[in-house]
């Protein structure tokens, strides 16, 4: 999963400079792109024989939504119903022993005090922390205005990602400039704890880890 995180992080980031210099830096661009992208990937992956069948099911699907016999609304409850039961299971299962409980406890605490400490600049203070990132939005704003290397070459490209995130969100870049950056660092503390417990076969390693 990791892996494919950093492959995606990066097809964002050469995508990104490449619409740029075409002046097409646009949200439906993106979406076009990333379709033909899913679409090649899908073709590779999947037999022709196997793939058609897939397109067959796929019409099925949207001719039953538009006859009616398939409801969204209901359908969404169903999965949701599906993912809070399996949820339950598993928190009733892992918890059954008090040692699992103790350490599901002790994790909870970390991420909470983890979230508050790093959540608290961007909540409490109107302007974005330190220097580097009044540079990383005015880098933003020059990938929105489909303009590059304006004040030289800023070689990280993490500023494009938020770029695309800012265009599809329609939030505003400064916000998403202040809540990305938290939020990256709760998702690294998490994965230590992943990385951390399952080299040690322990949850608590992973917990001095996050």
């Amino acid at each position: 999963m990791a892996a494919n995180f950093m492959k995606m992080s990066l097809l964002l980031i050469i995508t990104g400079y490449l619409m740029v210099i075409t002046k097409v830096f646009e949200m439906i661009s993106i979406i076009g792109i990333l379709a033909i992208l899913a679409y090649r990937q899908l073709v590779r992956k999947r037999k022709a024989k196997d793939f058609f069948e897939l397109i067959s099911d796929m019409q099925v699907w949207i001719y039953d939504l538009l006859d009616g016999i398939i409801h969204p609304v209901i359908s969404l409850k169903s999965r949701f119903y599906n993912i809070k039961h399996k949820t339950k299971s598993f928190l009733s299962s892992s918890l059954v022993k008090p040692e699992n409980a103790v350490n599901m406890l002790m994790l909870l605490t970390v991420i909470a005090v983890s979230v508050y400490i790093r959540f608290y600049d961007a909540v409490a203070n109107a302007a974005p922390a330190m220097s580097d990132s009044n540079v990383t939005l005015k880098w933003m704003k020059f990938i929105d205005s489909r303009q590059l290397f304006v004040d030289g070459i800023y070689p990280q490209g993490f500023h494009i990602i938020l770029a695309i995130l800012s265009k599809f969100s329609f939030i505003d870049a400064l916000y998403i400039l202040k809540y990305t950056g938290p939020l990256n660092s709760i998702l690294t503390a998490l994965g230590l704890y992943f990385i951390a417990s399952r080299l040690s076969g322990k949850a608590v390693p992973g917990i001095i880890a996050a």
